[in-house]
């Protein structure tokens, strides 16, 4: 059964004509013979106000009073082994990914502490020891010495 035949059907079991349906859905009655004749569709929320006004479920109405019925609870399927072919790639690509980031992790510590002792020991070359520093004679305009390192 198609719904326009279920539609038309259940506004018939209430007693309803087309007028009386629309105006207590408050739609016109052109509305309900298209609705009924399957020129048009009714909205959700229109069909949800005649399974209402017309006494029947929404399931009902729409899918016929045979599948309106409940439904046996679906089980959930058994869980099934993991077949050892198809876990054994995930855990070989698993250890690769930690190898090659304990690796990384490595080499950017090694190039931190690198790159530490290296600016560190830059500090240390670019100091002017002051035993080193001699004292030109000539004055500055202000009375002070100007200090060259001892070539």
């Amino acid at each position: 059964m198609e719904l326009t035949e279920r539609l038309v059907e259940a506004r018939k079991a209430r007693g309803l004509s087309q007028a009386d349906a629309a105006e207590r859905l408050n739609v016109s009655r052109q509305a309900i013979s298209r609705w009924e004749t399957g020129v048009g569709t009714p909205s959700l929320d229109s069909l949800i106000q005649m399974s209402q006004l017309y006494g029947v479920s929404l399931n009902e109405l729409v899918y016929g009073p045979e599948t309106a019925q409940p439904r046996e609870e679906m089980t959930e399927p058994e869980a099934q082994p993991e077949c050892p072919a198809v876990r054994e790639p995930h855990r070989r690509r698993t250890a690769l990914l930690a190898t090659v980031l304990a690796f990384a992790a490595a080499g950017i510590l090694g190039l931190g502490t690198w790159i530490g002792f290296g600016i560190a020991g830059a500090r240390e070359e670019a100091e002017i020891p002051w035993g080193d520093l001699i004292a030109e004679e000539t004055m500055t305009t202000k009375g002070e010495f100007d200090l060259l390192p001892w070539e």
